[in-house]
C-alpha cells in the first residue's frame, strides 16, 4: 500500500480552460467504479481543487495481488525450503529470504548499530508491485 501526502503549495488561481481540461482528464480517463465510487471520486478531486495553501490530504492506494503469481511464488519458496538442510522451520527460512533480499526496515539496535526487521507479506500490507 502506498501512502501519498499532498499539500497545497500556494494560492494560485487556475484558469477556467485549465480547470475544464483537468476535469476532462480526471473524470474521463479515470473514473469511479459504479455510482457510489464515481461520486466519491468527484468529491475527492473537487476537494483537492478547493484546498487552501498549507492544507494537506493523504491518499492511500492499494493494488490487489495477482493470485496465480502469488501461488506460484509461495510454491517456489516451499520447494526451495524442502530442498535445503540449513533451516528447520519454514518461518526461519522465510525471514532469511526477506533479509537476504533486502525486504526489511532498518531500526536502531540495542547496542548502537542498526538491525534489519523483515517486512510483512500480508495481503493487507503488500501489493503486487
Amino acid at each position: 500500500m502506498s501512502e501519498i501526502t499532498l499539500v497545497k503549495q500556494h494560492a494560485t488561481e487556475i484558469p477556467e480552460a485549465d480547470r475544464l481540461a483537468a476535469r476532462r482528464v480526471l473524470f474521463g480517463l479515470v473514473d469511479g467504479l459504479g455510482e457510489v465510487n464515481r461520486k466519491a471520486w468527484r468529491r475527492f478531486v473537487n476537494g483537492l481543487m478547493r484546498l487552501e495553501p498549507g492544507e494537506m490530504v493523504e491518499i492511500k492506494t492499494h493494488k490487489e495481488r495477482v493470485g496465480w503469481f502469488h501461488r506460484k511464488h509461495m510454491a517456489l519458496e516451499q520447494r526451495i525450503f524442502e530442498s535445503q538442510e540449513r533451516f528447520d522451520t519454514f518461518n526461519a527460512f522465510r525471514v532469511w529470504l526477506k533479509v537476504g533480499g533486502g525486504f526489511v526496515d532498518w531500526f536502531p539496535g540495542p547496542k548502537g548499530g542498526v538491525i534489519p526487521v523483515p517486512k510483512s507479506i500480508s495481503y493487507a500490507k503488500l501489493e503486487q508491485v
